[in-house]
């Protein structure tokens, strides 16, 4: 089968990788960063995903993908496909110098017969890209990413849909050729134009994201009369037109993804009505998060001497790694007065070195025995483990508390209603999700 390259070995590259190189073909990885290609090339993974590490090392072992560094240079015709992050520049816009610096190094018009993006774009920003590069108006293609983290491997090999683009009939021809070789049939696929495939992806997590902040201010509006969010939020999102994933009473925009194209969308769009329910959505999930720090202070600031606070999980979901839209950068300016632990597991290295000067540890038990204020933000597996009845005991002695942010102990038997109430979190009363006795 024909060789793929595939510039950028993160979430999206990686798992594209490994798609391609399953479905035989041969592939060239190819990172830029030397210590993230020499990890690669040894079969480890720099960041966590559950089950990307076993297939990246049985595929290198089979010789289908060969990870090399910034100075490849093909010589066969090849697909190329693009796979850089873009970041949010300070005025919300898209940064897109890493998808122009990957095309202006790797593409080669006389040699790639595809080249396609898959990092995130605004709607109708291809066509900036191939004005500035003309030579690939006959192979552009932009295929669009839907992938969650933590299930990122099981979606990229069986989607809900493909979201394509192809600027000619050329690429279109192509491209069914290769989607084909995925085992994607045909009514999977969801053919547009270059600038519609770029704006269902920014539409769709823009619809994700007013969910989100939609469950949140549901669960806002349940403590205030008393309810129990979670319980409520349960069965509204049992109506088959609403998804449960997304109704739940935590801090809005965790997953950093879904917080840059709303932002991105309010950045572009046109000012008006036209754009209010976006504007509106991205205020209100700002002042959710601040509520939610806030929250956390005021425990902080009754307690009668400096505080130890715990913050169980820095990323958005349980097992996987990801940091930049975490609760934990609004809580750590917030409690410069505070001795601040984290723990999570899954978290990369370099996140825990940003974080200073909070200490990371290993233990969560342990911590958790030691601290006066603890902060619940991931429900990773190993939070499950820990005896959160002698946890509730011991803040009770020191006069603490837990914040459970994520209905991460909803699960958790705790039987004497005093300790039950040292438990707080969005959209409940204290201790009131807690199995009772």
């Amino acid at each position: 089968m024909a060789s793929i390259e595939v510039v950028g070995q993160g979430f999206v590259g990686l798992t594209t990788t490994l798609l391609a190189a399953d479905a035989g073909h041969d592939v060239v990885g190819i990172e830029v960063d030397p210590a993230r290609a020499a990890a690669l090339r040894a079969g480890q993974i720099p960041f966590a995903e559950p089950g990307v590490q076993e297939v990246l090392q049985q595929l290198q072992s089979a010789g289908r993908i060969r990870v090399v560094g910034a100075g490849h240079s093909g010589h066969e015709p090849a697909t190329l496909v693009i796979a850089v992050p873009t970041a949010t520049l300070p005025d919300g816009s898209v940064d897109d110098r890493a998808v122009i610096s990957a095309l202006d190094q790797f593409a080669d018009p006389g040699r790639h017969e595809l080249v396609i993006v898959r990092s995130t774009l605004p709607p109708g920003h291809s066509t900036t890209l191939l004005d500035r590069f003309p030579d690939l108006a006959e192979t552009y293609v932009y295929w669009p990413e839907f992938l969650n983290q933590g299930r990122a491997l099981a979606e990229t090999r069986h989607p809900d849909r493909v979201v394509v683009g192809a600027a000619s009939p050329q690429a279109t021809s192509l491209l069914k050729v290769l989607l084909k070789s995925f085992g994607f049939d045909h009514d999977l696929v969801c053919w547009h134009s270059v600038a519609e495939a770029e704006a269902v992806k920014q539409f769709s997590n823009a619809a994700l994201a007013v969910n989100q902040v939609l469950g949140a201010e549901i669960a806002r509006l349940c403590e205030h009369s008393g309810l129990d969010a979670r319980a409520v939020l349960a069965s509204v999102s049992r109506d088959a037109r609403l998804s449960r994933l997304l109704l739940n009473p935590s801090p809005p925009l965790v997953d950093s993804c879904l917080r840059k194209d709303l932002t991105a969308l309010v950045a572009a769009g046109p000012r008006g009505e036209s754009a209010m329910v976006l504007a509106a959505s991205l205020a209100q999930a700002t002042a959710q998060r601040h509520e939610a720090t806030r929250r956390v202070v005021r425990h902080v600031d009754a307690l009668p001497s400096t505080a130890s606070v715990l913050i169980v999980g820095a990323g958005f979901a349980a097992g996987v790694s990801d940091t930049k839209g975490s609760l934990l950068w609004d809580l750590l300016p917030a409690l410069p007065n505070s001795h601040v632990a984290v723990w999570d597991p899954y978290a990369e290295q370099g996140a825990f070195d940003a974080m200073s000067p909070a200490v990371a540890v290993a233990d969560l038990a342990a911590a958790a025995v030691a601290a006066d204020v603890i902060v619940v933000l991931v429900p990773h597996p190993e939070v499950y483990a820990v005896r959160w009845s002698s946890v509730l005991a011991g803040l009770a002695r020191r006069g603490g508390v837990l914040l459970d942010y994520c209905a991460a102990l909803a699960r958790q038997r705790v039987d004497d209603p005093l300790l039950r109430r040292l438990i707080h979190g969005l959209g409940f009363s204290s201790g009131c999700h807690l199995c009772a006795a």
